[in-house]
């Protein structure tokens, strides 16, 4: 059974799917009509676009330097100015 057909299964409510464990001192007890079926597990590609981590900014230059190899940016630039006016840098996040 793969998540396509366990999906249309329990998305109009035909069944409900409630996996949980059994404490083997007080096993849980199934209808004898239910049978368990193991499932396919697929495996997605991320949804978000990869991250390039193009520059970082420190006004001391030789730490920048240093950050920038040991978290493995491209570049280090002296100041967030620089680092906003880079046209090849998208996205921003101030750390």
């Amino acid at each position: 059974m793969d998540v396509d057909e366990v999906y249309d299964a329990v998305a109009p409510g035909g069944v409900d799917l409630a996996p949980g464990l059994d404490h083997p001192d007080v096993p849980v007890r199934r209808a004898p009509a239910l049978r368990m079926t193991r499932l396919h597990r697929e495996r997605f590609p991320p949804a978000e676009p990869p991250v390039r981590l193009a520059a970082i900014a420190d006004a001391n230059v030789a730490l920048g330097a240093d950050a920038a190899r040991r978290y493995g940016y491209e570049q280090a630039l002296p100041s967030w100015e620089a680092v906003a006016e880079d046209p090849t840098i998208d996205a921003r996040s101030p750390a």
